[in-house]
């Protein structure tokens, strides 16, 4: 009987069903690399300038310390996530502002910067 009620509640552990749940980090990252990909595709084909590239890349590094300081104590409230995604969604919409306004790196220009 003891061995059925330990394995149950290992079971109940390992699927998150047993006390608070914490919510994935993995979303987060990918989507965290994905802008990332966008701003540097930009900065290729020259829709986005230096200086925005280098405004949109101190963006990315403050929700990533953001992220960093919501995770530790390990875990990610369902609150935090709502705000990491939240301002995730503000960088995708300044990344997607700066690639389509009038501003571009002359063609005969280099490239500088990271």
């Amino acid at each position: 009987m003891k061995v059925a009620t330990l394995t149950l509640a290992t079971l109940f552990v390992a699927t998150g069903t047993l006390g608070a749940s914490a919510h994935s980090v993995k979303p987060i990252e990918k989507r965290q690399a994905i802008q990332h990909e966008r701003i540097e595709d930009g900065r290729r084909e020259g829709s986005i300038t230096w200086l925005e590239g280098k405004k949109l890349r101190k963006e990315q590094r403050q929700i990533q310390a953001l992220k960093n300081d919501f995770l530790d104590d390990g875990r990610l409230t369902k609150r935090e996530s709502h705000y990491l995604t939240w301002k995730q969604k503000q960088a995708s919409a300044h990344i997607y502002e700066e690639k389509h306004d009038a501003r571009r790196r002359l063609w005969w220009l280099p490239r500088v910067g990271r």
